[in-house]
């Protein structure tokens, strides 16, 4: 088998999911990628620090985070739920990576509730708040009648929308 291989896009959601697919792949040393301007990329070398459980949860992070299909969250930047998400546990971590078949439309729970805490995190919630109470909080506490800044409800339709886009995006 190839020991290295080099891929040639200018894409995020290629790079992430190279990182998805390396980490578990175990037989391939070198996994480049190759941007424009002859600048390589070396995704063997970016998944060590990540760790096995956080590259194969890039794909579902990627898709929350806002890509081409998917909306970004409104007044959370990608640095910000990075930070959010490197602080997870590492139950959750492995929960946003537990993909149904691709056959399947149904959400594991245990996603769709490490997603939640994720958000939480992500909007400077602690760790017994749960969304709904953090958008009461907000709201009562931010400028009179602005509902930008608001975290999602429980049933947001953008987290369950950033799941399927993932397992989608994986096929």
């Amino acid at each position: 088998g190839a020991k290295r291989i080099i891929n040639q896009a200018n894409d995020t959601d290629v790079i992430v999911l190279c990182l998805h697919y390396y980490a578990s792949l175990g037989t391939i040393d070198e996994l480049w990628i190759k941007l424009e301007d002859s600048v390589y990329l070396p995704i063997h070398t970016i998944s060590q620090p990540l760790g096995i459980a956080k590259c194969t949860s890039l794909p579902f992070f990627h898709s929350i985070s806002g890509k081409d299909d998917t909306s970004f969250i409104y007044g959370v930047g990608k640095t910000k739920l990075w930070k959010a998400f490197t602080n997870l546990s590492a139950q959750d971590i492995a929960a946003c990576s537990s993909f149904p078949e691709a056959d399947s439309h149904e959400i594991p729970d245990s996603m769709l509730e490490a997603s939640k805490r994720l958000l939480v995190k992500a909007y400077g919630g602690k760790n017994d708040d749960t969304l709904s109470s953090l958008r009461i909080q907000k709201f009562l506490s931010g400028p009179s009648g602005t509902l930008l800044g608001l975290p999602p409800t429980e049933d947001a339709f953008m987290i369950q929308r950033a799941a399927l886009a993932t397992i989608i995006g994986k096929l």
